[in-house]
Protein backbone atom coordinates (compact mmCIF):
# COMPACT_ATOMS: atom_id res chain seq x y z
CA UNK A 1 0.00 0.00 0.00
CA UNK A 2 3.07 2.37 0.65
CA UNK A 3 4.43 1.62 -2.39
CA UNK A 4 1.56 1.85 -4.51
CA UNK A 5 1.21 5.74 -2.59
CA UNK A 6 4.66 6.81 -3.54
CA UNK A 7 4.48 5.59 -6.91
CA UNK A 8 1.31 7.78 -7.87
CA UNK A 9 2.69 10.38 -6.11
CA UNK A 10 5.92 10.40 -8.51
CA UNK A 11 4.53 10.25 -11.52
CA UNK A 12 1.98 13.08 -10.36
CA UNK A 13 5.22 15.02 -10.16
CA UNK A 14 6.97 13.86 -12.88
CA UNK A 15 3.65 14.88 -15.25
CA UNK A 16 3.18 18.41 -13.36
CA UNK A 17 7.24 18.81 -14.01
CA UNK A 18 6.89 18.04 -17.76
CA UNK A 19 3.63 20.06 -18.23
CA UNK A 20 5.75 23.00 -16.95
CA UNK A 21 8.52 22.51 -19.19
CA UNK A 22 6.76 22.51 -22.00
CA UNK A 23 4.85 25.48 -20.89
CA UNK A 24 8.41 27.44 -20.89
CA UNK A 25 9.36 25.85 -24.00
CA UNK A 26 6.08 27.20 -25.80
CA UNK A 27 6.49 30.47 -24.26
CA UNK A 28 10.18 30.94 -25.33
CA UNK A 29 9.44 29.51 -29.20
CA UNK A 30 7.30 32.60 -30.51
CA UNK A 31 6.47 29.93 -33.27
CA UNK A 32 4.75 26.65 -31.63
CA UNK A 33 1.79 27.51 -32.09
CA UNK A 34 0.81 29.70 -34.93
CA UNK A 35 -1.51 32.16 -32.74
CA UNK A 36 0.03 33.63 -30.30
CA UNK A 37 -3.73 34.48 -28.59
CA UNK A 38 -4.06 30.84 -28.47
CA UNK A 39 -1.08 29.73 -27.51
CA UNK A 40 -0.71 30.40 -23.30
CA UNK A 41 -4.79 29.89 -23.28
CA UNK A 42 -4.45 26.14 -24.42
CA UNK A 43 -1.04 25.15 -22.50
CA UNK A 44 -3.03 26.27 -19.32
CA UNK A 45 -6.63 24.05 -20.40
CA UNK A 46 -4.31 21.36 -20.92
CA UNK A 47 -2.46 21.51 -17.61
CA UNK A 48 -5.61 21.69 -15.89
CA UNK A 49 -7.31 19.12 -17.65
CA UNK A 50 -4.04 17.05 -16.76
CA UNK A 51 -4.23 17.82 -13.47
CA UNK A 52 -7.66 16.92 -12.59
CA UNK A 53 -7.19 13.45 -14.33
CA UNK A 54 -4.49 12.51 -11.98
CA UNK A 55 -5.96 14.36 -8.75
CA UNK A 56 -8.83 12.15 -8.83
CA UNK A 57 -7.17 9.03 -10.55
CA UNK A 58 -7.48 6.86 -7.60
CA UNK A 59 -11.36 7.94 -7.51
CA UNK A 60 -12.29 6.95 -10.46
CA UNK A 61 -10.55 3.71 -10.15
CA UNK A 62 -12.18 3.26 -7.06
CA UNK A 63 -15.25 3.77 -8.00
CA UNK A 64 -15.10 1.14 -10.91
CA UNK A 65 -14.55 -1.67 -8.78
CA UNK A 66 -17.35 -2.98 -6.03
CA UNK A 67 -16.22 -3.18 -2.65
CA UNK A 68 -15.78 -7.24 -2.40
CA UNK A 69 -13.46 -7.02 -5.50
CA UNK A 70 -11.17 -4.27 -3.56
CA UNK A 71 -11.41 -6.19 -0.37
CA UNK A 72 -10.74 -9.81 -2.13
CA UNK A 73 -8.18 -8.69 -5.27
CA UNK A 74 -4.95 -9.76 -3.21
CA UNK A 75 -3.46 -13.09 -2.23
CA UNK A 76 -5.69 -15.26 0.22
CA UNK A 77 -4.27 -15.34 3.36
CA UNK A 78 -3.24 -18.52 5.14
CA UNK A 79 -3.62 -18.76 9.04
CA UNK A 80 -0.32 -21.29 9.14
CA UNK A 81 1.95 -18.68 9.46
CA UNK A 82 0.21 -17.38 12.74
CA UNK A 83 0.16 -21.32 14.03
CA UNK A 84 3.77 -21.43 13.55
CA UNK A 85 4.40 -18.15 15.09
CA UNK A 86 3.20 -19.95 18.01
CA UNK A 87 4.82 -22.78 18.50
CA UNK A 88 7.69 -21.23 17.61
CA UNK A 89 7.86 -19.85 20.83
CA UNK A 90 10.04 -21.74 23.83
CA UNK A 91 7.32 -20.36 27.02
CA UNK A 92 3.97 -18.26 27.58
CA UNK A 93 4.19 -14.97 28.80
CA UNK A 94 2.74 -11.24 28.96
CA UNK A 95 4.78 -10.25 26.03
CA UNK A 96 2.81 -12.91 23.70
CA UNK A 97 -0.36 -10.36 22.93
CA UNK A 98 1.57 -7.41 22.12
CA UNK A 99 3.52 -9.53 19.72
CA UNK A 100 0.90 -11.06 18.13
CA UNK A 101 -0.88 -7.60 17.62
CA UNK A 102 2.31 -6.47 15.62
CA UNK A 103 2.42 -9.59 13.55
CA UNK A 104 -1.91 -9.20 12.66
CA UNK A 105 -0.59 -5.27 11.28
CA UNK A 106 1.60 -6.89 9.03
CA UNK A 107 -1.20 -8.76 7.83
CA UNK A 108 -4.27 -6.74 7.75
CA UNK A 109 -2.26 -3.15 6.96
CA UNK A 110 -4.20 -1.37 9.77
CA UNK A 111 -2.28 1.43 11.30
CA UNK A 112 -2.85 0.25 14.99
CA UNK A 113 -4.57 -2.43 17.23
CA UNK A 114 -5.59 -2.89 20.96
CA UNK A 115 -6.35 -5.25 23.30
CA UNK A 116 -8.64 -4.66 26.23
CA UNK A 117 -9.04 -7.26 28.62
CA UNK A 118 -11.98 -6.63 31.67
CA UNK A 119 -10.86 -6.03 34.96
CA UNK A 120 -12.68 -5.88 38.32
CA UNK A 121 -15.10 -2.77 38.94
CA UNK A 122 -16.37 -2.91 35.46
CA UNK A 123 -13.23 -1.24 33.37
CA UNK A 124 -11.63 -2.78 31.04
CA UNK A 125 -7.70 -2.08 31.11
CA UNK A 126 -5.26 -1.68 28.11
CA UNK A 127 -3.32 -5.09 27.87
CA UNK A 128 -1.11 -4.73 24.46
CA UNK A 129 -1.34 -2.79 21.64
CA UNK A 130 0.79 -2.12 18.22
CA UNK A 131 1.39 0.59 15.97
CA UNK A 132 0.73 4.31 16.71
CA UNK A 133 -2.37 4.67 18.94
CA UNK A 134 -4.77 7.38 17.96
CA UNK A 135 -4.32 10.33 20.72
CA UNK A 136 -7.85 10.22 21.37
CA UNK A 137 -7.11 6.99 23.11
CA UNK A 138 -4.33 8.25 25.17
CA UNK A 139 -6.15 9.36 28.47
CA UNK A 140 -9.48 7.75 27.82
CA UNK A 141 -11.26 4.59 29.07
CA UNK A 142 -13.52 2.29 28.38
CA UNK A 143 -15.94 0.78 31.05
CA UNK A 144 -18.63 -1.88 31.20
CA UNK A 145 -22.17 -0.62 32.69
CA UNK A 146 -25.49 -2.42 32.24
CA UNK A 147 -24.41 -4.54 29.55
CA UNK A 148 -22.51 -1.70 27.56
CA UNK A 149 -19.57 -0.51 26.90
CA UNK A 150 -18.87 2.97 27.21
CA UNK A 151 -16.18 4.93 25.79
CA UNK A 152 -15.24 8.02 28.08
CA UNK A 153 -13.53 10.79 26.25
CA UNK A 154 -10.31 12.73 28.37
CA UNK A 155 -10.88 16.11 29.59
CA UNK A 156 -14.25 16.00 30.90
CA UNK A 157 -15.42 15.89 26.99
CA UNK A 158 -18.25 13.28 27.79
CA UNK A 159 -18.54 9.80 27.35
CA UNK A 160 -20.50 7.94 24.63
CA UNK A 161 -21.49 4.33 23.96
CA UNK A 162 -19.14 2.08 21.97
CA UNK A 163 -21.45 -1.16 21.95
CA UNK A 164 -23.04 -3.01 23.55
CA UNK A 165 -22.19 -6.57 25.29
CA UNK A 166 -25.38 -8.22 24.33
CA UNK A 167 -24.78 -8.03 20.49
CA UNK A 168 -23.22 -10.64 18.53
CA UNK A 169 -19.23 -11.54 18.47
CA UNK A 170 -19.27 -9.72 15.65
CA UNK A 171 -17.13 -6.91 14.05
CA UNK A 172 -18.46 -3.51 15.46
CA UNK A 173 -17.43 -0.11 13.23
CA UNK A 174 -18.06 2.76 16.67
CA UNK A 175 -17.65 6.21 15.16
CA UNK A 176 -17.39 8.74 17.45
CA UNK A 177 -20.15 11.79 17.80
CA UNK A 178 -17.71 13.78 20.24
CA UNK A 179 -14.37 13.27 18.52
CA UNK A 180 -13.16 12.62 15.16
CA UNK A 181 -12.19 8.59 16.24
CA UNK A 182 -13.02 6.06 14.73
CA UNK A 183 -12.16 2.26 14.89
CA UNK A 184 -13.51 -1.51 14.43
CA UNK A 185 -14.17 -3.70 17.30
CA UNK A 186 -14.82 -7.07 18.28
CA UNK A 187 -15.81 -8.51 21.39
CA UNK A 188 -13.67 -10.94 22.75
CA UNK A 189 -14.37 -14.20 25.29
CA UNK A 190 -12.18 -16.18 26.82
CA UNK A 191 -12.06 -19.11 29.48
CA UNK A 192 -13.06 -18.56 32.85
CA UNK A 193 -15.41 -16.03 31.69
CA UNK A 194 -12.47 -13.96 30.81
CA UNK A 195 -13.71 -10.93 28.65
CA UNK A 196 -12.32 -7.99 26.16
CA UNK A 197 -12.34 -6.60 22.95
CA UNK A 198 -9.91 -6.36 19.72
CA UNK A 199 -9.80 -2.72 18.44
CA UNK A 200 -8.53 -1.91 15.22
CA UNK A 201 -7.43 1.84 13.59
CA UNK A 202 -8.20 0.72 10.07
CA UNK A 203 -6.33 2.74 6.82
CA UNK A 204 -8.49 5.28 5.56
CA UNK A 205 -8.20 3.32 1.90
CA UNK A 206 -9.34 -0.07 1.91
CA UNK A 207 -6.03 -2.96 1.78
CA UNK A 208 -5.54 -4.99 -1.15
CA UNK A 209 -4.05 -7.84 1.59
CA UNK A 210 -7.93 -7.58 3.34
CA UNK A 211 -8.70 -11.61 1.38
CA UNK A 212 -9.70 -13.06 4.87
CA UNK A 213 -12.29 -12.44 7.43
CA UNK A 214 -11.07 -10.44 10.88
CA UNK A 215 -13.16 -12.60 12.68
CA UNK A 216 -10.85 -15.40 12.31
CA UNK A 217 -8.27 -13.45 13.92
CA UNK A 218 -10.49 -12.69 16.96
CA UNK A 219 -11.31 -15.98 17.41
CA UNK A 220 -7.21 -16.87 17.24
CA UNK A 221 -6.76 -13.61 19.51
CA UNK A 222 -9.01 -15.58 22.04
CA UNK A 223 -7.12 -18.63 22.06
CA UNK A 224 -4.02 -16.38 22.99
CA UNK A 225 -5.56 -14.29 26.06
CA UNK A 226 -7.34 -17.79 27.49
CA UNK A 227 -3.44 -19.33 27.42
CA UNK A 228 -1.87 -15.88 29.02
CA UNK A 229 -4.45 -15.99 31.61
CA UNK A 230 -3.94 -19.28 32.82
CA UNK A 231 -0.52 -19.01 32.37
CA UNK A 232 0.09 -15.88 34.66
CA UNK A 233 -2.32 -17.84 37.63
CA UNK A 234 -0.59 -21.18 37.16
CA UNK A 235 2.86 -18.76 37.58
CA UNK A 236 1.03 -17.63 40.56
CA UNK A 237 0.55 -21.17 42.50
CA UNK A 238 -3.46 -21.05 41.95
CA UNK A 239 -5.27 -23.55 40.36
CA UNK A 240 -8.27 -21.94 38.68
CA UNK A 241 -11.75 -22.98 37.64
CA UNK A 242 -12.25 -22.41 34.06
CA UNK A 243 -16.18 -22.00 34.05
CA UNK A 244 -15.85 -19.24 36.30
CA UNK A 245 -12.37 -17.79 36.54
CA UNK A 246 -12.18 -18.29 40.46
CA UNK A 247 -9.65 -19.79 42.23
CA UNK A 248 -10.90 -23.67 42.78
CA UNK A 249 -11.15 -24.75 46.67
CA UNK A 250 -7.83 -26.61 46.48
CA UNK A 251 -5.87 -23.29 46.50
CA UNK A 252 -7.86 -21.79 49.36
CA UNK A 253 -6.26 -23.55 52.37
CA UNK A 254 -2.56 -21.93 51.35
CA UNK A 255 -3.59 -18.63 50.57
CA UNK A 256 -6.00 -18.15 53.39
CA UNK A 257 -3.00 -19.18 55.70
CA UNK A 258 -0.71 -17.18 53.86
CA UNK A 259 -2.56 -13.79 54.14
CA UNK A 260 -3.59 -14.34 58.05
CA UNK A 261 0.12 -14.28 58.72
CA UNK A 262 0.58 -11.36 56.54
CA UNK A 263 -2.69 -9.21 58.27
CA UNK A 264 -0.67 -10.33 62.07
CA UNK A 265 2.54 -9.46 60.85
CA UNK A 266 2.21 -6.11 59.24
CA UNK A 267 -0.91 -5.57 62.41
CA UNK A 268 -3.49 -5.18 59.72
CA UNK A 269 -7.85 -5.83 59.25
CA UNK A 270 -8.20 -8.95 56.88
CA UNK A 271 -12.32 -10.17 56.55
CA UNK A 272 -13.04 -13.93 55.37
CA UNK A 273 -16.24 -13.64 53.09
CA UNK A 274 -18.41 -16.18 52.59
CA UNK A 275 -21.25 -16.25 49.97
CA UNK A 276 -23.98 -18.85 49.38
CA UNK A 277 -26.59 -18.74 46.38
CA UNK A 278 -30.27 -20.34 48.03
CA UNK A 279 -31.69 -23.28 46.34
CA UNK A 280 -28.61 -23.67 44.09
CA UNK A 281 -28.59 -27.40 44.43
CA UNK A 282 -32.49 -27.21 42.69
CA UNK A 283 -31.02 -25.34 39.69
CA UNK A 284 -31.03 -27.39 36.17
CA UNK A 285 -27.41 -27.75 34.71
CA UNK A 286 -27.93 -24.76 32.67
CA UNK A 287 -29.26 -22.60 35.19
CA UNK A 288 -26.36 -23.74 37.94
CA UNK A 289 -23.68 -22.68 34.92
CA UNK A 290 -25.13 -18.87 34.52
CA UNK A 291 -25.89 -17.91 38.12
CA UNK A 292 -22.22 -19.14 38.72
CA UNK A 293 -20.65 -17.10 35.83
CA UNK A 294 -23.09 -13.97 37.32
CA UNK A 295 -21.96 -14.36 40.92
CA UNK A 296 -18.24 -14.79 39.36
CA UNK A 297 -18.71 -11.53 37.47
CA UNK A 298 -20.18 -9.96 40.60
CA UNK A 299 -17.24 -10.57 42.68
CA UNK A 300 -14.38 -9.43 39.79
CA UNK A 301 -17.55 -5.88 39.43
CA UNK A 302 -16.83 -5.54 43.56
CA UNK A 303 -13.61 -6.72 44.49
CA UNK A 304 -9.81 -5.22 44.41
CA UNK A 305 -7.00 -7.02 42.27
CA UNK A 306 -5.49 -7.47 46.13
CA UNK A 307 -8.49 -9.54 47.18
CA UNK A 308 -8.68 -13.62 46.35
CA UNK A 309 -12.16 -14.92 45.04
CA UNK A 310 -12.61 -18.59 45.52
CA UNK A 311 -15.21 -21.08 44.17
CA UNK A 312 -15.67 -23.54 46.89
CA UNK A 313 -15.58 -26.92 47.45
CA UNK A 314 -19.89 -27.32 48.04
CA UNK A 315 -22.60 -26.42 45.01
CA UNK A 316 -23.41 -22.98 45.09
CA UNK A 317 -21.18 -21.53 47.47
CA UNK A 318 -18.28 -19.33 47.04
CA UNK A 319 -15.59 -17.48 49.43
CA UNK A 320 -13.55 -14.20 49.02
CA UNK A 321 -10.65 -13.28 51.13
CA UNK A 322 -10.27 -9.09 51.21
CA UNK A 323 -7.48 -8.27 52.16
CA UNK A 324 -6.59 -4.83 54.57
CA UNK A 325 -10.51 -4.44 55.16
CA UNK A 326 -12.71 -4.17 58.62
CA UNK A 327 -15.65 -4.88 59.25
CA UNK A 328 -17.40 -1.53 57.89
CA UNK A 329 -15.93 -1.74 54.70
CA UNK A 330 -16.45 -5.64 54.11
CA UNK A 331 -20.64 -4.34 54.60
CA UNK A 332 -20.06 -1.67 51.43
CA UNK A 333 -18.15 -4.51 49.79
CA UNK A 334 -21.31 -7.25 50.07
CA UNK A 335 -23.78 -4.35 49.37
CA UNK A 336 -22.19 -4.21 46.21
CA UNK A 337 -21.83 -7.58 45.25
CA UNK A 338 -25.76 -8.12 45.70
CA UNK A 339 -26.15 -5.22 43.50
CA UNK A 340 -23.73 -6.42 40.84
CA UNK A 341 -25.64 -10.26 41.19
CA UNK A 342 -28.78 -9.04 40.22
CA UNK A 343 -27.82 -6.93 37.80
CA UNK A 344 -25.88 -9.76 35.80
CA UNK A 345 -28.86 -11.78 37.12
CA UNK A 346 -31.44 -9.53 35.01
CA UNK A 347 -29.28 -10.03 32.00
CA UNK A 348 -29.16 -13.76 32.41
CA UNK A 349 -33.37 -14.29 33.02
CA UNK A 350 -33.53 -12.27 29.67
CA UNK A 351 -31.95 -15.18 27.79
CA UNK A 352 -33.59 -18.36 29.73
CA UNK A 353 -37.67 -18.59 30.16
CA UNK A 354 -38.42 -19.66 33.17
CA UNK A 355 -35.51 -18.58 35.13
CA UNK A 356 -36.04 -19.24 38.76
CA UNK A 357 -35.73 -16.68 41.69
CA UNK A 358 -32.37 -16.69 42.90
CA UNK A 359 -31.43 -14.88 46.30
CA UNK A 360 -27.50 -14.11 47.90
CA UNK A 361 -26.80 -14.46 51.12
CA UNK A 362 -23.25 -13.39 52.26
CA UNK A 363 -21.53 -14.04 56.22
CA UNK A 364 -18.48 -12.43 57.09
CA UNK A 365 -15.82 -12.61 59.77
CA UNK A 366 -13.31 -10.23 60.23
CA UNK A 367 -9.31 -10.32 61.76
CA UNK A 368 -8.45 -9.69 64.10
CA UNK A 369 -12.02 -8.17 65.72
CA UNK A 370 -14.09 -11.40 65.39
CA UNK A 371 -11.00 -13.82 65.67
CA UNK A 372 -6.75 -13.93 65.64
CA UNK A 373 -6.33 -17.28 63.95
CA UNK A 374 -7.58 -18.54 60.81
CA UNK A 375 -9.81 -21.96 62.21
CA UNK A 376 -11.05 -19.49 64.54
CA UNK A 377 -11.84 -16.97 61.51
CA UNK A 378 -13.11 -19.88 59.02
CA UNK A 379 -15.71 -20.88 61.81
CA UNK A 380 -17.06 -17.50 62.75
CA UNK A 381 -17.65 -17.08 58.93
CA UNK A 382 -19.26 -20.41 58.90
CA UNK A 383 -21.40 -19.42 61.82
CA UNK A 384 -22.48 -15.34 60.07
CA UNK A 385 -23.20 -17.08 56.81
CA UNK A 386 -25.32 -20.05 58.05
CA UNK A 387 -27.30 -16.66 60.33
CA UNK A 388 -27.61 -15.44 56.89
CA UNK A 389 -29.47 -18.10 55.36
CA UNK A 390 -31.79 -19.15 58.24
CA UNK A 391 -33.12 -15.66 58.97
CA UNK A 392 -33.40 -15.33 54.82
CA UNK A 393 -31.31 -11.63 55.26
CA UNK A 394 -28.91 -11.12 52.23
CA UNK A 395 -26.04 -10.19 54.94
CA UNK A 396 -24.81 -10.87 58.11
CA UNK A 397 -21.60 -9.86 59.97
CA UNK A 398 -20.45 -12.11 62.73
CA UNK A 399 -19.45 -9.01 65.06
CA UNK A 400 -23.76 -8.46 64.80
CA UNK A 401 -24.81 -12.06 65.19
CA UNK A 402 -26.56 -12.79 68.64
CA UNK A 403 -25.46 -16.00 70.36
CA UNK A 404 -27.89 -15.92 73.02
CA UNK A 405 -29.45 -18.75 71.52
CA UNK A 406 -26.52 -20.34 69.97
CA UNK A 407 -28.62 -21.77 67.65
CA UNK A 408 -27.51 -22.99 63.93
CA UNK A 409 -28.90 -23.81 60.58
CA UNK A 410 -30.04 -27.13 60.38
CA UNK A 411 -27.95 -29.82 59.44
CA UNK A 412 -28.55 -30.48 55.47
CA UNK A 413 -27.87 -27.09 54.86
CA UNK A 414 -24.09 -26.36 56.49
CA UNK A 415 -21.25 -27.02 54.25
CA UNK A 416 -17.85 -28.45 54.52
CA UNK A 417 -14.79 -26.54 55.38
CA UNK A 418 -11.96 -27.07 54.15
CA UNK A 419 -9.47 -29.91 55.63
Amino acid sequence: MRKSRNYNLNLYLFSNLFLVVLLVFAIWKGDFWQEANVKLPGILTFLVIINTFLIFRESLKSLSHSPAEIKYSGESFSLSSLRKFLSDRASVDETLPREILSEFLEITGDEASALYIYEDKGAFALMASAGTLPSQLAASRFFLSDGKVIFKHPGGLGEEQAFSWDTPLTGITFISSITRFKAKIYPLRGVANLRGFWLNIMPARASKRLRFDREWLAVYLEGIISLVYVHIRSAAGLSIDMKTGLIRHDSFKQTFETEVERSERYSQNMTLMLLRIAGFENFIPTVKDRVQSSIASALRDSLRKLDFMFLWNSPGVFAAILTETNNDVARMVAQRIIVAFKKHLNLVSREINDFPECCIHIGTATYPADSTHGEGLLDKATDALDASYRKRIPYQCFGELVTGGGEKAPEPEKFDKPQ
